[in-house]
């Protein structure tokens, strides 16, 4: 028992902030604190029993040298608990009560809203318990714990920077044509989140409310909003670009020379197709305009609206001005170029009657 009380006195006299074990999990002053127990119960719970069952081997010199070194020991491991538990009320405390009364937002010089938390504060939360363990918390220290749970807010951290995160890529996406049709919205989303900004602070218990506010209004509704209008453009443009491929393999697809007569049939044809087509199409444009207009709530006779219509119908006629230029062009390439054996790709049949 003598020899353990030794190696544990050896091991504080020896230790030093670089040589004490930092496990992987807590973080480094906790660490030191659950090293400094470890060593506590090491020597305190074999005496404890050794007075238990055996008081009478303390009363002798030898015993005596025991108690003592013992006592020493003990007192100098709680001596350090102590000064470790001081330096964080007297040092952390106030620097985490003033990082919790930061807001929950900042915005950027991009003017993009980004999350306000500092990481050490989470690790300074996460000291608190195995720092203090069973013992009874300072007043102030037992106010910030029961405002503010660890694990409580990381998870609302993630919820508040996932809000941020839309937010952000919502203004990045949204384009001119698109702004009118969603300014009430964007105003709606800024006046929520200034509140992030300025007033809601880590410690506000109004925060449950303001993720639900925001997720809702943000995520939900506006960023969602977006998606769908803008993936119902792309989806109009596809739709006129295959115009133009049709068109353009229908037609053209051949090489070899043929007559007028048959270059007539081919456009027939590819009218027809065409026609089918673009009737196809255009339903499937209609139905998607419709869908549109149903999600946003907008009305018919609004100028945002009749703006983004006249939008629409621009990407289709100048789809359809891109396929009769591409096509006149080819028809006049195929009248006007030669082969490299001097025949051209188009022949006229001649009969003479007489």
């Amino acid at each position: 028992m003598m020899s353990e009380v030794l190696d544990v006195k050896e091991l504080l006299e020896g230790s030093s902030n670089a040589g004490i074990p930092h496990h992987k999990n807590t973080p480094h002053v906790a660490s030191h604190v659950r090293w400094l127990r470890a060593l506590k119960q090491r020597i305190e719970q074999p005496m404890s029993k050794l007075r238990r069952t055996i008081p009478v081997i303390l009363t002798n010199n030898k015993g005596w040298k025991l108690r003592v070194e013992h006592d020493v020991v003990l007192e100098e491991i709680d001596n350090r608990l102590e000064g470790i538990r001081n330096k964080w009320k007297n040092e952390l405390a106030p620097e985490l009560t003033s990082k919790l009364t930061e807001c929950i937002y900042v915005v950027d010089q991009n003017k993009n809203v980004k999350l306000n938390l500092d990481e050490n504060m989470l690790l300074v939360l996460k000291e608190v318990y195995f720092i203090f363990d069973n013992t009874e918390l300072p007043p102030q220290i037992t106010s910030l714990v029961e405002q503010v749970d660890v694990n409580t807010l990381k998870i609302t951290a993630a919820r508040l920077e996932t809000i941020a995160v839309h937010y952000n890529e919502f203004c990045a996406k949204i384009q001119p044509h698109e702004a009118d049709l969603f300014a009430l919205k964007k105003v709606q989303m800024e006046e929520l989140l200034q509140t992030g900004v300025k007033t809601l602070s880590w410690q506000s218990l109004e925060k449950a409310d303001f993720i639900e506010e925001a997720t809702s209004l943000v995520i939900d509704d506006a960023f969602k909003k977006l998606t769908v209008v803008q993936s119902t453009q792309a989806e109009i443009q596809d739709k006129v670009r295959l115009w133009n491929v049709y068109l353009t393999k229908t037609l053209f697809k051949h090489t070899q020379p043929c007559y007028v007569e048959e270059w007539i049939t081919k456009q027939e044809q590819a009218t027809e197709g065409f026609a089918l087509m673009a009737a196809n199409y255009g339903a499937r444009i209609k139905q998607l305009v419709s869908s549109v207009h149903e999600l946003l709530q907008i009305s018919e006779n609004s100028p945002f609206w009749i703006n983004y219509i006249s939008y629409l119908d621009n990407i289709i006629i100048a789809g359809l001005l891109i396929t009769i230029q591409k096509t006149l062009s080819n028809i006049l390439e195929i009248v006007t170029t030669e082969e490299e054996n001097g025949t051209v790709q188009l022949r006229v049949r001649m009969e003479l009657v007489g």
